[in-house]
């Protein structure tokens, strides 16, 4: 919503600083129609620094609108990338999972607290362990984990350094995004705790932080029947 008034505040720039050069003789000839020498001098003084202002602002403008272009286009060609390749990886994992499990069979997922450590995500219990590590058991998932969790790396280095974290052309992956790093999040930490010194995977855990509490963890099923629930109490309100 504020990018949205910003770019309106920012469009009718050029239209004022087109008054002001329309107004420009205008109001050159009052001054010179003024007998007082002093007051002439102080209003062209005035002018000058108004077109100056102007034309700062106009630069300003232009600047701003190329800018926020290349955001966008980038932000398109980010979401564009996510779907290709980290999506395609995530559905051959999937799969293959399901190849060997079954069709019902769903890739377990945990939330990753903040500035996560393998030893605080180490299973403490047989389930846990078998939770996290049978994914990658599955012949053939592990690499393809590897390549997901590279494709992810790239693709949050970018929102990174473009500062696109919070531009809502990304809004679309966020949820997607946030279910690939807590499926595989064992197998990152992992690559974490191997890599001793090198910060593997930092932007996809720097991008995860912030986008982790802005999605929607409700099952489906029971989301759909609460918006069913919540037309059914909206009707009967109006109708008494």
């Amino acid at each position: 919503m504020m990018l949205q008034t910003e770019n309106k505040y920012f469009s009718i720039l050029p239209f004022i600083f087109g008054v002001l050069v329309v107004l420009l003789p205008f109001l050159v000839f009052v001054v010179f129609r003024t007998g007082d020498v002093e007051i002439k001098l102080e209003i062209l003084n005035t002018i000058s620094q108004i077109l100056v202002a102007a034309s700062v602002i106009l630069a300003f403008t232009k600047y701003y609108e190329t800018k926020e272009k290349e955001r966008i286009s980038k932000s398109i060609e980010l979401v564009s990338f996510f779907r290709k390749e980290v999506i395609s990886l995530h559905a051959n994992i999937v799969n293959l999972a399901k190849a060997e499990k079954g069709e019902s069979y769903k890739i377990h997922r945990s939330i990753l607290p903040d500035n996560p450590r393998l030893e605080d995500y180490v299973a403490i219990s047989k389930t846990e362990y078998d939770q996290q590590y049978e994914i990658t058991a599955i012949k053939g998932v592990s690499d393809i984990v590897t390549q997901l969790l590279n494709s992810l790396e790239e693709l949050s280095s970018n929102i990174i350094y473009y500062r696109l974290v919070s531009h809502p052309a990304l809004s679309p992956i966020i949820n997607p995004f946030v279910t690939c790093v807590e499926q595989f999040g064992y197998q990152l930490l992992i690559s974490r705790e191997i890599a001793v010194g090198i910060p593997t995977y930092s932007s996809v855990l720097t991008v995860y932080q912030e986008w982790k509490n802005l999605v929607n963890r409700l099952d489906s099923e029971i989301e759909i029947k609460q918006v069913i629930e919540k037309i059914k109490r909206k009707r009967l309100h109006n109708s008494d």
